[in-house]
């Protein structure tokens, strides 16, 4: 038996070092991501029911787990599973797979000592050897996880051609950064269902990545503070921990991204921790409170218990409003790279107490470069940056400071409808060559979902593994090569069409933003790189292309065909879009003259055309709902439809405004901006950040329907006729739950009274060199249709002086100064209060 084998070997690494017999060239293979070197010769190895899976002496469970993934491979592709054995069951080396740890195997280590190449002594930790002959196919490596990556090598080589084939070839393998993997985004939309978790963690393993990392600003189930993430669809410690599991088995460890600074705002809005924050509405916690450091410390526990990682993510970006009220004069007394260096370090303590290694976003250190000076020297920092760009400069920033560092690029699937690859694709391929030239530790590609998540995260799939390309061979990634060999492997087919789809749905992801879907469709249309109309003619010719090619496809897919309804609701919102502003530019361009003298005619077609819009938006909506529930849970999806029903909310509006006889009517608030006047009207730079505001009017007797609706500039307390109503604040942050509460609406029917009223409001903006301002409209509605407006004007009061009783209806304020009117340039919808519809702040 030994000497079969030791034979059998010898032939085998005879034939790899005869010159004649062997080519070596730079051709690329079918595999994602292309390995590091590749030498071809003539043999084939034929896969069949005879064949078996040879694991090496001294294979663990993680190893069988690995051969399981060829069988299922193979299972796939053919319909049969292979017999694993172990080596000492095999008398007869021929028709075999054999997986061998160099470290324990002796055949294994055989194989590596008679080998004349070096470059075996390269593949190290996470790297694989892997060779096929005609009789025997080895995957040897130091690791079990080297074995798992030449197992994936391997089930990418395998053709379905009648027999499962892999042609002679010799691989020598190893990643380029010790971290390759994705940052997850599941705070702000799309927070998966555990399947959609596994698929996501499956996928990347498949292609090498080994990090996961999920950005989770109030979505992890705490049980000490039961109110985080409370309605939000947050995770518990048992579905982490079964994550986690499932991770770890697929060689990919789960670091959380929680924030600990900035981008709290979803925690800090909870009543329980208002106090913590830098002012109302912020989205960055105190860090000079002693309770803040209380409340982490519970928060990073349970999350460091959770997962089993060695490393947490603090996150610490975009950290601005830092100083801002709260801890002005701290900043201006010390600075800010002093006191954010203070947080970082009691932050890395806290982690440190819990075994944790801390990872944290860079850009706050390249505003303040200062703070490396006075933090801890193995903080490993990310440096995302999303535009291409020839050389980064942040990259060479951290080279020299000698940080370790992760380069992190972008999908940029935030806020379009599909992702902007045009974009992404060569900000992922030159950041992350910049970062393994600058010696970085890895390459972690962002994926965000700002603003409820509406793009699917399907749709990341092939970002993900194109980032996989660049992050284990960093200088040979090639996307046409990437292209054709990751669509053909995704589908499962040679066809062209899905390169043809992808290159559509590209222009689409780069012309085409949320934005122009929920914008009030008689506004003016958004500035963007192309004339309106030309984008509604590419839309109209390019998405039904995308529709016939995917029904081609799902003819001949025989992988992933439910990707394909993915991609049809992106095509199907493509063509929306163009319906939309197609039929908007008709009604535009009907003139006062031509509705006086057709109106009916005219009418009716517009009716026509606003029903058939609303229609199919109804089946856009009803697909959206099927395609979310099936990977997501339920928790994200009620503000996003919130979002389609206002589109359906303006047409039925225009249609109501049709047949009232009213055609033409501007859809934005006519309430003002009103502000305290500066005590110097010649110096512009005075603000008055606190003021008190009041308007008195009178109603007759009669009035059924009363509203109100505020918008503040940032921060009000309104009282009517003496009693408290509600606060508003104004919060523009990246989370749909905080943009969904920045306008406030009432019924105050209850509230009001013949005679005299007035309305009160205490405003606060905590901006640097801003004002407090606000925005009021209402209506009183009577019988016989008589409707009484109440609007923010230059006829309000105003004071920056709190006096006794300032809000009471017999206060006397002629003493006070008239407000003044300024333009803060943001679009706002008027509300429908008959539907209770409030106004919208347009993006």
């Amino acid at each position: 038996m030994k000497s079969y084998l030791t034979h059998l070997i010898s032939g085998l690494l005879s034939l790899i070092i005869i010159d004649s017999n062997l080519y070596a060239q730079e051709m690329k293979i079918p595999v994602i991501p292309q390995p590091q070197n590749v030498i071809f010769y003539d043999a084939t190895f034929s896969i069949n029911v005879n064949t078996k899976i040879v694991l090496g002496k001294g294979s663990q469970e993680d190893d069988y787990f690995t051969a399981e993934q060829l069988n299922e491979r193979i299972l796939e592709l053919a319909g049969i599973r292979l017999e694993i054995v172990h080596e000492e069951e095999i008398s007869t080396w021929v028709d075999i797979i054999f997986f061998g740890k160099l470290t324990q195997s002796s055949k294994a280590k055989k194989i590596a000592n008679n080998s004349n190449f070096t470059l075996i002594k390269e593949i190290g930790s996470e790297g694989y050897y892997l060779q096929s002959s005609d009789s025997l196919l080895l995957i040897t490596a130091n690791s079990s996880i080297g074995l798992y990556y030449g197992c994936m090598t391997l089930n990418q080589l395998i053709n379905n051609n009648n027999q499962l084939q892999v042609t002679g070839i010799t691989i020598y393998d190893w990643p380029d950064f010790q971290f390759r993997g994705i940052s997850d985004d599941i705070s702000r939309g799309q927070i998966s269902k555990m399947d959609n978790f596994k698929k996501i963690i499956r996928f990347i393993s498949q292609y090498k990545m080994n990090t996961y990392m999920p950005y989770m600003e109030d979505v992890f189930h705490f049980e000490n503070h039961p109110k985080i993430g409370e309605g939000r669809g947050a995770l518990s410690k048992e579905e982490v921990a079964e994550l986690d599991a499932f991770a770890n088995k697929h060689h990919v460890q789960i670091i959380p991204i929680f924030e600990t600074l900035g981008h709290m705002e979803n925690i800090l809005r909870i009543s329980n921790y208002r106090d913590l924050a830098e002012f109302p509405g912020s989205t960055t916690i105190s860090p000079t409170k002693e309770e803040t450091y209380q409340f982490l410390d519970e928060l990073l526990f349970e999350i460091s218990q959770a997962f089993s990682s060695p490393y947490l993510h603090i996150g610490g970006d975009e950290t601005q409003q830092l100083g801002w009220s709260l801890n002005k004069s701290v900043v201006e007394i010390s600075d800010m790279a002093t006191v954010l260096a203070e947080h970082y370090k009691r932050i890395s303590e806290i982690a440190k107490s819990y075994g944790k290694q801390i990872m944290m976003y860079g850009d706050m250190i390249l505003e303040n470069p200062n703070i490396l000076n006075q933090i801890p020297d193995d903080i490993v920092f990310f440096d995302c940056q999303y535009r291409v760009r020839g050389n980064y400069p942040s990259v060479e920033f951290f080279q020299r400071a000698g940080k370790k560092l992760i380069v992190s690029p972008g999908l940029w699937n935030w806020l379009r409808i599909f992702p902007d690859y045009l974009e992404s694709i060569s900000n992922i391929k030159n950041l992350i060559q910049s970062g393994y030239e600058a010696g970085a530790l890895g390459a972690i590609t962002s994926n965000w979902n700002d603003l409820g998540g509406a793009t699917f995260r399907e749709y990341n799939w092939y970002g993900y593994a194109f980032a996989a390309e660049c992050s284990w061979t960093a200088t040979k990634a090639e996307i046409e090569n990437f292209n054709k060999t990751f669509l053909q492997q995704f589908f499962g087919t040679h066809g062209t069409e899905p390169e043809s789809i992808y290159s559509l749905l590209f222009d689409l992801g780069d012309q085409t933003l949320w934005n122009d879907v929920w914008r009030h469709p008689f506004l003016p249309p958004i500035n963007a790189k192309q004339p309106m109309h030309k984008r509604i003619h590419r839309l109209k010719i390019q998405m039904p292309q995308v529709l016939t090619l995917i029904e081609s496809l799902s003819k001949i897919a025989t992988r992933n065909k439910d990707h394909l309804e993915y991609l049809k609701f992106a095509a199907a919102q493509g063509l929306w879009l163009a319906k939309k502003y197609e039929t908007v530019n008709q009604i535009k361009q009907i003139s006062n003259k031509i509705f006086r003298s057709h109106g009916n005619q005219v009418g009716s077609q517009i009716t026509n055309k606003c029903l058939e819009l609303v229609e199919d938006l109804n089946l856009i909506i009803e697909n959206l709902q099927l395609l979310w529930l099936r990977n997501y849970r339920k928790e994200g999806l009620p503000l996003l439809l919130d979002l389609y029903g206002l589109q359906i909310d303006y047409f039925k509006e225009k249609i109501d405004q049709i047949q009232r006889g009213y055609f033409f009517d501007d859809p934005q608030l006519k309430s003002q901006w009103i502000y305290h006047p500066p005590w110097n009207l010649e110096n512009n730079e005075i603000n008055v950040p606190h003021a008190y505001f009041r308007k008195t009017f009178d109603l007759k007797e009669g009035f059924k329907k009363a509203y109100l609706q505020a918008i503040g500039d940032s921060h009000l307390k309104i009282y009517l006729n003496g009693g408290f109503l509600d606060e508003v604040i104004d919060s523009q942050t990246p989370s749909l739950l905080m943009e969904s509460q920045r306008v406030k609406m009432w019924d105050i029917t209850a509230l009001l009274q013949p005679g005299k009223n007035v309305i009160a409001v205490e405003a606060s903006n905590y901006r640097p060199h801003s004002s407090a301002g606000l925005n009021i409209y209402g209506e009183i509605e009577y019988e016989l249709g008589r409707t009484k407006i109440i609007l923010s004007n230059a006829y309000w009061k105003t004071s920056s002086q709190k006096e006794p009783n300032w809000m009471m209806l017999g206060f006397f304020d002629v003493q006070w100064l008239n407000t003044v009117q300024q333009d803060r340039s943001l679009i706002i919808t008027k509300p429908n209060f008959r539907s209770q519809r409030s106004s919208r702040i347009e993006w």
